[in-house]
């Protein structure tokens, strides 16, 4: 180990596994399921956090997620405009999960099985690319900002 990536080694606070937060408590994922969580900085496996599914949204909202995605390709099948898809998520009731298609998109199933495909993001140009944490920021932004 260098002294570069000693200094970037520090003591954590972290536990070595942690659950879902839900309701005040940490919960086990329904299907027992953990992932590494790793740093950015260092590579290095931080802890192990739950590899949560639908489920674990119905445990703690007490409803199944909607299923909304979005991506840039063509789907083949209706498409709302966010305008639609904010209406219809402000509706009370389920809690929505929504899925990003990246890179080359998502599965036919995951698409067939969503209630909402709403429109991708267009740019000026033909040419539709935008990094994941950009075309979620926009979205959110779109569906669930405030509105004066």
């Amino acid at each position: 180990m260098t002294k570069h990536e000693r200094d970037l080694t520090a003591a954590t606070p972290f536990k070595t596994r942690y659950g879902n937060f839900i309701g005040g408590d940490w919960v086990e994922p329904v299907n027992g399921r953990y992932m590494d969580n790793i740093s950015p900085v260092n590579g290095q496996k931080l802890c192990e956090v739950p590899r949560s599914d639908a489920q674990d949204i119905e445990r703690a909202h007490g409803a199944a997620p909607e299923w909304v995605v979005t991506e840039a390709r063509p789907v083949g099948r209706t498409i709302v405009s966010y305008e639609e898809a904010r209406a219809h998520l402000a509706l009370p009731g389920r809690p929505a999960l929504v899925l990003f298609g990246t890179a080359h998109g998502l599965h036919a199933s995951v698409i067939d099985r969503a209630e909402l495909v709403i429109e991708p993001i267009r740019g000026v140009e033909a040419y539709n690319h935008l990094s994941v944490r950009a075309a979620a920021a926009i979205t959110f932004d779109r569906l669930f900002s405030v509105r004066s």
